[in-house]
């Protein structure tokens, strides 16, 4: 296998580790950093879901970007466009379905005319599809780089004339969502869905990104060099990106263009540091559970949202986090410490749970692709 793809596969890794980690906290008080930011701000949690994004966008160069990059016949292109929209709709489709089963284990009524429509897996599967289609269809890197950056000053312009940081029902994002597909179809947590269909549109952006990084890593230089053209390509975006929060404050909910930048540039950083550790310095006994995620990522989470309202539903995941309460209350800590170990611990356990057939799946050369 190719280092580098192994330095992807252990960031795409230790990505859906945290993802599934900062799904399954019990209990309602949480260590901070572990859950999103309520509005403007930044968390460790708020990091997950971008990186992932990021990741996109560099797989889709590995595996259409370096072939379409040269003159290709429409038939070529119009059979990648066809796998594209294929799996496209098996991501939204599985997303919707990953609702219905959240809300059939809750023992929940009238599941069809309250289903959320859009998700995780909607935002990546439209996210992906725009960005692999535009990659497709258009060589010309420098258009392909103008799409990004239009699309986050058309967003830009959107979120500073329309509410765009209204936290409530005027905001643009869910008045267009409220519009187009009725407020009982939308997330309840919170009067804008953050996976909402506006949201795409930095998000498009944010892939195209991935994508950029992408060529970075796979341009013919040494290894030494490409670790420093991302270094400098990941310090260039977070400064733009904190730059901006000045007029665009960070906000993961609405996906804000300071947000995308900012995030980008922090996923090349980390990019950029395992290619120095896994293919420079060859330390990688460390990253082996992670190759284990990140070679079944997306059906080692749905798994994960498949597994946790089961446990839940079963009162299993109460009974565990009333038992381990119990226990460590002896120590003598505040309270509300205890409860942010024990909800630490309850979603460790998740992630090693999701390990074992991570484990299986990795051994047995069983690689999942959806």
């Amino acid at each position: 296998m190719n280092a580098r793809l192994q330095s992807l596969d252990i960031m795409r890794g230790m990505t859906v580790a945290l993802m599934i980690l900062v799904n399954n906290g019990v209990g309602h008080d949480h260590f901070a950093q572990l859950v999103h930011s309520k509005w403007n701000g930044l968390t460790c949690c708020d990091l997950v879901f971008p990186f992932f994004l990021f990741m996109v966008g560099v797989s889709i160069h590995l595996s259409l970007g370096r072939r379409f990059s040269q003159p290709t016949d429409r038939k070529q292109k119009y059979d990648a466009t066809r796998k594209i929209v294929v799996r496209t709709a098996k991501l939204i489709v599985i997303g919707i379905l990953l609702h219905a089963w959240d809300m059939w284990i809750g023992g929940k009524e009238n599941i069809l005319s309250t289903i959320r429509v859009w998700g995780v897996l909607q935002r990546i599967a439209l996210s992906y599809c725009i960005a692999s289609l535009i990659v497709v269809w258009v060589r010309n890197t420098r258009i392909q780089w103008y799409v990004a950056a239009g699309s986050l000053m058309v967003y830009s312009y959107l979120l500073l004339h329309f509410n765009g940081y209204a936290e409530d029902p005027t905001n643009i994002a869910a008045v267009i969502d409220r519009s187009l597909f009725g407020e009982a179809h939308l997330y309840h947590k919170s009067p804008i869905d953050p996976e909402g269909l506006l949201g795409t549109l930095p998000s498009i952006a944010h892939v195209l990104i991935g994508v950029a990084a992408g060529k970075i890593v796979t341009v013919p230089i040494s290894i030494d060099r490409r670790i420093r053209l991302l270094t400098l390509f990941g310090a260039v975006l977070v400064v733009c990106g904190i730059m901006m929060s000045a007029a665009l404050p960070l906000n993961k909910r609405i996906w804000s263009p300071s947000y995308v930048t900012l995030t980008c540039g922090l996923a090349s950083l980390l990019l950029s540091l395992l290619l120095y550790v896994v293919d420079t310095r060859k330390w990688t006994r460390w990253s082996t559970p992670f190759r284990w995620f990140g070679m079944n990522a997306i059906v080692l989470y749905v798994g994960s949202e498949m597994l946790s309202p089961m446990l839940k539903s079963a009162g299993i995941t109460d009974s565990l986090y009333s038992i381990m309460m119990d226990s460590i209350t002896a120590c003598g800590m505040d309270s509300g410490v205890n409860a942010q170990i024990v909800s630490l611990m309850c979603a460790l356990l998740m992630v090693l749970l999701v390990t074992i057939p991570a484990w299986l799946l990795y051994k047995s050369k069983i690689f999942i692709k959806i």
